[in-house]
């Protein structure tokens, strides 16, 4: 019996298809996910060794937060050994030192923390002259055998009255605890008062 023979055209792509899409659960395709990842060397915000948590984005609801205001950081990660090893993740300033606190996980590959300015300051000391300051966040994912994947974010912390004094919005014309600089405080005892910037009786 004589088979039909084909060809291939010259030129047209040719697309092999080694695995096939069956029964998953989220988190054999998060699994699958992370082995896509490719983690551009030249970008700072994430790092992620080989097998480790990979934060493939941490978000935030606003730019720029001022006193009483939160703000809700989000983290979408996956892990090459899937989500049940990750053991879980926290939120810290840029070199790790300080702790702002630990992410709740929401569900699937999603994780959330919220902050207010004060809460910030408290982890972390808010001061600046300007209308703002950047600030770097850093989200730490650590998995069952101690395997560290993270990402960064800026925000900007801003005050209306143009400084920050040990985490808190102050006018430095007229504050007799941080008179023209944070921290210079004005002798009540004797009879001095801040006047732009000055202490003065």
């Amino acid at each position: 019996m004589h088979r039909p023979s084909f060809s291939i055209p010259a030129g047209l792509p040719l697309l092999l298809c080694f695995a096939c899409p069956g029964t998953n659960d989220g988190e054999t395709e998060a699994a699958t996910a992370a082995t896509e990842v490719v983690v551009d060397s030249d970008t700072p915000t994430t790092s992620s060794p080989a097998g480790a948590p990979v934060v493939m984005e941490l978000l935030a609801n606003t730019a720029m937060i001022t006193e009483s205001e939160p703000i809700t950081f989000t983290a979408i990660v996956v892990d090459p050994d899937g989500l049940d090893t990750i053991v879980g993740g926290k939120l810290t300033t840029e070199d790790g030192s300080g702790f702002y606190g630990a992410f709740a996980h929401i569900g699937g590959g999603t994780f959330q923390i919220v902050l207010t300015f004060e809460l910030i300051g408290q982890s972390s000391k808010i001061e600046f002259v300007g209308p703002e300051q950047a600030r770097v966040f850093k989200a730490d994912f650590v998995d069952v055998d101690g395997n560290h994947g993270a990402a960064t974010i800026e925000i900007k912390l801003s005050c209306a009255s143009q400084a920050a004094c040990a985490s808190k919005c102050v006018d430095l014309s007229d504050d007799d605890d941080n008179c023209g600089q944070c921290g210079k405080v004005c002798d009540p005892d004797a009879y001095l008062q801040c006047k732009d910037g000055m202490c003065d009786y």
